[in-house]
C-alpha cells in the first residue's frame, strides 16, 4: 500500500518538473521575437547596403558615358540644359540635353505629367543626348532606393547632373544658368563663362561631382543647381539650397566625380534631410558648403 502511494507521489513530481511554466513559455516566446527582429535587421541592412552598391554602379557607368561623350567631341561636354521645375516638357526641347523630361517639383505624383514614367526620354538618342553612351540602359538612371512614384507608376529617373558643367541655359528662363548659380563676379549682360563646358577646363576634377542623386520631392529636370555666390568661402553669399540632395543611404547621397570615382556623402545637418522644396535659404549649412566647393571653384 505504502509502494503505490509512493509511486503516485513520483509521477505526479515528474509531471512537475517536465512541464513548462507559463514564465517559462514567456522567456521561450521572448527569444523567439528577439530573433525575428534580429534577422529582418540583418536583411534590412544587406538590403540597404546592396541599394547602395547598385547606386554606385550605376553612377559610375553614367559617368563613364559622360566621359566618352566628350572623348568623342574634342573635349567638349555633353550639354545639360535647365528645363524647369513644372513637367511635362515642352517637345521643342528634346534633344538638347544629356537628358530630356521634366518632373514637377513639390509634387512626384502630378496626375498630368507623363514625363515621369517616360522611358524614350532616356534611351532615345533624339531626346538624350547620353543615349548611344548607356546603350539605351534606362535601368541606370534610377537608385533602387528610390521608391517614389508618379501617378502613372513608378518614376524612371533619380539623378541629376551638376549644373555647372556642360552648355545650355534655362529653357525655361531667358537667363543663361550664371544668372541662375549666381557665380561670383558674373555679369548679367556678358557671356557664361564660369560654367565648365570642356573637359580641360575642369578644376580639380577629383573634387568635381557629376551626377548625383536628387530629392524625390525636389527632382524635375536633369540639372542640379547650386547656389555659387560668395565663393570660394561663400560667408558672404546667399546660402541658398537651389536643388536638394537626396539622402536615401543612411542620411547621405551617392556622387559621382569627374575623374569617374565614387563617394557616399553622409549629411551633417538635419534642414539638408528634411528640405521638401526648392531655393530654400539655409545659413551656415556645411552640406551646401560641401555641395558648392564640390561643384564649382573661381
Amino acid at each position: 500500500m505504502n509502494q503505490g502511494i509512493r509511486c503516485t507521489v513520483d509521477s505526479r513530481e515528474r509531471a512537475a518538473t517536465s512541464a513548462f511554466t507559463i514564465a517559462e513559455l514567456l522567456v521561450v516566446l521572448g527569444l523567439l521575437a528577439l530573433l525575428v527582429v534580429i534577422r529582418a535587421s540583418a536583411a534590412g541592412q544587406n538590403q540597404r547596403a546592396s541599394d547602395r552598391v547598385v547606386c554606385a554602379n550605376n553612377l559610375k557607368q553614367l559617368a563613364s558615358a559622360w566621359q566618352a561623350y566628350s572623348d568623342d567631341q574634342n573635349g567638349n561636354l555633353i550639354w545639360n540644359m535647365g528645363m524647369g521645375t513644372t513637367g511635362p516638357m515642352p517637345p521643342g526641347y528634346r534633344g538638347y540635353s544629356w537628358v530630356s523630361g521634366v518632373f514637377t517639383a513639390g509634387n512626384p505624383t502630378s496626375a498630368n505629367n507623363t514625363d515621369c514614367t517616360n522611358t524614350t526620354y532616356l534611351a532615345n538618342g533624339a531626346n538624350a543626348m547620353i543615349a548611344p553612351y548607356t546603350k539605351s540602359n534606362v535601368v541606370i538612371f534610377k537608385c533602387p532606393a528610390d521608391k517614389s512614384t508618379s501617378a502613372f507608376g513608378p518614376r524612371v529617373r533619380t539623378y541629376s547632373m551638376n549644373a555647372s558643367l556642360g552648355a545650355g541655359g534655362d529653357a525655361f528662363n531667358p537667363n543663361a544658368k550664371k544668372d541662375i548659380m549666381q557665380y561670383p563676379g558674373y555679369n548679367t549682360t556678358a557671356m557664361d563663362t564660369f560654367t565648365y563646358t570642356r573637359m580641360p577646363g575642369i578644376k580639380r576634377p577629383a573634387e568635381k561631382f557629376v551626377i548625383s542623386e536628387e530629392h524625390p520631392n525636389v527632382v524635375a529636370d536633369g540639372s542640379f543647381f547650386i547656389d555659387q555666390s560668395g565663393a570660394p568661402n561663400y560667408a558672404s553669399g546667399r546660402q541658398m539650397m537651389l536643388d536638394v540632395p537626396a539622402s536615401y543611404h543612411n542620411l547621405g547621397g551617392n556622387f559621382v566625380f569627374a575623374d569617374g570615382h565614387y563617394e557616399l556623402r553622409r549629411w551633417q545637418d538635419s534642414r539638408t534631410v528634411n528640405a521638401t522644396t526648392i531655393v530654400t535659404v539655409m545659413l551656415n549649412n556645411p552640406d551646401l558648403q560641401w555641395l558648392q566647393s564640390h561643384a564649382w571653384e573661381p
